[in-house]
């Protein structure tokens, strides 16, 4: 556990949510005085003003302050989905730079995960949320990637388009490798498989829709995380989260 001195100006955590951009456009807000705002992309992009009209994508992290505005300009045929982390602080300057890349991929997954158990907690331990998330973020700031070049470039490639039913030969064919050897990668660098891994990145992606846009039926949200039929996306949602859709998005 961090220890508390490195957190001094944060005083508590104001909430934690999900937050999935329509295709029309966004209105960013103003962040007031004395809180912090730590937007982290889940998926699409988010496209920077003008001049430059740099792209980020998942794993970008925007970190506001006082007077600063939040995201919002995004493209309709990629909104943004994003984990927005809210704090009441002294008024003291942020700690890391405004925008950064979360170091690697499927340790954003394992903290987006987390932190969804956390927003779905009905007596959340403000204490408890404060230091695991900040502790996870600023350890996240200050180390470099791990997994090899190849890897990750596949590993980006998923997150940007977890939708698609990509084979693992798509995979290696786009990262310029041969099928065995991604293969090998994936096993000794994330213990898993190029094709659990996918199916992993569909199933997060529904979870967070399943919360944050309930206005969606749940048949949609299968089609929309590429999920060949209902059928197949209640059976594989049921074993690796032990609900159906329908019972996680009524918290039972």
């Amino acid at each position: 556990m961090p220890k508390k001195s490195l957190f001094e100006h944060y005083k508590n955590i104001r909430y934690c949510s999900f937050f999935s951009a329509p295709r029309t456009p966004v209105k960013p807000f103003e962040i007031p005085e004395n809180v912090e705002l730590i937007e982290i992309i889940t998926d699409g992009i988010i496209i920077h003003p003008a001049p430059d009209g740099k792209v980020y994508r998942k794993g970008t992290v925007f970190w506001h302050q006082y007077g600063e505005k939040t995201i919002f300009c995004t493209s309709p045929e990629e909104p943004y989905r994003c984990l927005a982390l809210s704090f009441f602080t002294d008024g003291s300057p942020r700690t890391f730079p405004r925008i950064s890349q979360w170091g690697s991929v499927p340790e954003l997954n394992v903290f987006v995960e987390d932190m969804l158990n956390f927003s779905r907690r009905e007596m959340l331990q403000q204490e408890e949320v404060l230091f695991y998330a900040l502790g996870t973020i600023f350890r996240q700031q200050l180390k470099s990637p791990k997994l090899p070049r190849t890897l990750s470039s596949v590993c980006r490639m998923i997150a940007g388009n977890p939708a698609g039913n990509m084979s693992i030969e798509d995979m290696a064919r786009c990262a310029g490798i041969s099928s065995s050897r991604l293969f090998a990668l994936f096993q000794k660098y994330l213990k898993t498989s190029p094709h659990q891994y996918l199916l992993e990145r569909k199933i997060s992606m529904a979870k967070e829709l399943l919360v944050s846009r309930q206005d969606i039926p749940i048949k949609q949200i299968s089609e929309m995380c590429g999920f060949l039929s209902l059928e197949v996306f209640y059976r594989r949602f049921k074993e690796h989260c032990g609900k159906t859709p329908a019972e996680f998005r009524s918290g039972k």
